[in-house]
């Protein structure tokens, strides 16, 4: 890039756009995939790697993280978590948007589940596959909770189908609270974006050379349940969790990794979006927080330029130039270009 440039606003992301559409066929062959086979006791690595080869094609990306710095606690903090290469992972249901990571759930949906899923056969494979993973003494107690419902197991579903119903809500924030995610968006001329989320040019953006999964890593670690998935955002409305027929609604914490059901289950609901939100363009890094997951947890990724907003104060500008200058990386800033004709803005290199 000159030390000036003009560029227009609203051309997209060609490569970002490929690898989006891709994203989204490939996230729906392993929801299909899924429904047709039971893969309650089967990790996910495989559908995992399937999301994460349907992204290569269009490597190495940039992506931007857009940050205020109107309140300054938070505007010092992020600016720490740049000079410390992370990015912080906040739980999906921390969000503006009160649908995000909140997939649907039809009444009739819970109970066929229910009174068709769970079996006596079902059940005996399920503490059998317990019984790899727990202590002797742990599984006898797991058992001594269950055998009483087994010797009762219809009037049991029923309940269980009433309790499901009356508490829905309460179950699906318990299952968003298991996402953790860092938000970026693949354009950095973008109008709404320094508006909304930079508080009209008073903030800055952070941009992220991503080339693939290997340089990406969780602090502290390594932990379980951990593994991080790069998604691009599907703009088409929220996610009817009676796709992934066996999905359940909450992690497994004797289970010691995440199971195919539940890893699309929480990863399709934190991936979709509704199309009102199209215009953030937004990816996301997502984690699936276990049992043991820390409360406050990174990802470890080293910035490759800073971007000022046009509205950031000369004091703020020294803050943010400063972090630049540690890590050695280029600042610009971003100016609205008022003479030319259309929505420009004049990058200018200033560190």
């Amino acid at each position: 890039m000159a030390l000036t440039d003009t560029v227009n606003e609203g051309f997209g992301n060609a490569p970002c756009d490929a690898a989006r559409e891709r994203f989204g066929k490939s996230l729906k062959l392993q929801i299909a995939k899924n429904a047709s086979e039971s893969q309650y006791a089967k990790p996910c690595n495989e559908a995992r790697k399937h999301l994460w080869n349907s992204l290569y094609p269009s490597f190495p990306i940039t992506l931007y993280r857009f940050d205020s710095a109107l309140v300054k606690s938070k505007f010092e903090r992020r600016l720490d978590d740049v000079r410390r290469e992370r990015l912080y992972l906040a739980p999906a249901n921390s969000f503006n948007d009160v649908y995000d990571a909140f997939p649907y759930v039809s009444p009739d949906y819970l109970a066929n589940g229910i009174r068709n899923g769970i079996t006596q056969e079902n059940m005996a494979l399920y503490l059998q596959f317990l019984s790899v993973f727990m202590s002797e003494k742990d599984h006898q107690k797991h058992l001594s909770v269950i055998e009483p419902f087994l010797k009762n197991m219809e009037e049991w579903k029923e309940e269980m189908i009433v309790d499901l119903t009356d508490h829905l809500d309460e179950y699906l924030q318990e299952f968003r609270s298991h996402i953790r995610v860092a938000c970026l968006t693949d354009d950095v001329i973008h109008g709404p974006m320094w508006a909304y989320y930079a508080n009209n040019g008073n903030g800055f953006a952070v941009s992220y050379e991503i080339a693939g999964e290997d340089s990406l890593k969780v602090i502290p670690g390594p932990l379980l349940n951990t593994q991080i998935t790069l998604c691009p955002i599907q703009y088409d409305s929220r996610l009817d969790l009676g796709a992934l027929s066996h999905a359940p609604f909450h992690s497994q914490p004797f289970i010691p990794y995440w199971t195919t059901s539940t890893y699309l289950a929480l990863i399709a609901s934190a991936s979709h979006k509704g199309k009102q939100w199209t215009y953030e363009r937004e990816w996301r890094f997502e984690a699936l927080a276990g049992d043991g997951f820390p409360d406050k947890a990174y990802l470890g990724l080293k910035a490759s330029g800073i971007y000022l907003g046009y509205s950031l104060s000369e004091i703020d500008s020294r803050q943010v130039c400063d972090v630049a200058s540690d890590l050695d990386i280029p600042a610009f800033r971003v100016m609205p270009d008022y003479l030319s004709q259309g929505t420009s803005f004049q990058i200018e290199r200033i560190g």
